[in-house]
């Protein structure tokens, strides 16, 4: 038998490991306790993406803005901000003007969504 440890893959727990003092064990991936009781919870990426509730509901707007942003095929989450298209200043401007709101770099998407359906809806527009 080798002088081994074993680390959960999903999350890094120490599972077992040799009783010898020596530094240069074979690490064994193995799955330990918690990880075999609460799959959901396993660590597979440090990727993890920002929540798209809000985004789903507001696709037909959110389609419209990535457009004038240019980037018609981008992900957008619940956490997307203008900054994140690498906009020009003009194109903030135009943006601002069309939905009559202040659009900066900081502001995110789905707020543009939701007054460009504010817009919509004044102006008596049907999905």
């Amino acid at each position: 038998m080798s002088h081994f440890k074993e680390v959960c893959k999903y999350c890094g727990t120490l599972i077992t490991q040799c009783r010898c003092p020596s530094k240069d064990k074979e690490i064994k991936y193995g799955v330990c306790a918690t990880c075999k009781i609460k799959p959901k919870k396993m660590v597979t990426s440090s990727i993890e993406l920002a929540e798209d509730e809000k985004t789903i509901a507001h696709e037909a707007e959110i389609n419209v803005i990535v457009y004038m942003l240019g980037h018609e095929d981008a992900l957008v989450t619940d956490l997307s901000t203008v900054r994140d298209f690498a906009p020009t200043i003009e194109t903030v401007e135009k943006l601002s003007e069309m939905l009559e709101y202040e659009v900066d770099n900081n502001s995110l998407i789905i707020d543009l969504a939701i007054e460009l359906r504010k817009l919509r809806n004044t102006l008596g527009y049907r999905k």
